[in-house]
């Protein structure tokens, strides 16, 4: 089975150096990393893609045709940010992000939080496999 990919959908340069550093935790996940949704799209069935985190800026991007590559093609969506006004979540779920969380302040409890999303999406995936 080939190494399953997280794309990261990020333009904060903190943001993304946060972010990678947890997934950096789980050596088996391949992290790949856009600047938006149309170059997150473009990486789409290369790696086989577990999951999607979407930062605060593609969030306020995503709506049901600009999410329809990931969502066709079964890939979770997870959001991602800081400060996120509850409009943007409503927003996101409403296009199709499955989970919209504002990031910790601490790095224990934002390394926890990338850790269960990455779990729960690593266990979707392998139930995928099975049922191929």
């Amino acid at each position: 089975m080939s190494q399953p990919a997280v794309i990261l959908v990020e333009t904060s340069p903190v943001e993304t150096v946060l972010a990678c550093a947890a997934l950096a935790l789980r050596p088996e996940v391949m992290v790949l990393h856009a600047q938006d949704l149309r170059e997150a799209s473009d990486l789409l069935g290369g790696a086989p893609v577990a999951l999607a985190i979407l930062g605060k800026q593609a969030l306020g991007a995503a709506d049901g045709r600009t999410l329809q590559a990931f969502i066709s093609g079964g890939v979770p969506l997870v959001g991602l940010g800081v400060n996120l006004p509850e409009s943007l979540h409503e927003q996101a779920l409403a296009a199709g992000v499955q989970q919209v969380h504002e990031r910790p302040r601490e790095w224990r409890a934002y390394r926890s939080l990338i850790a269960d999303i990455l779990d729960r999406a690593l266990s979707l995936d392998e139930q995928v496999d099975h049922r191929v």
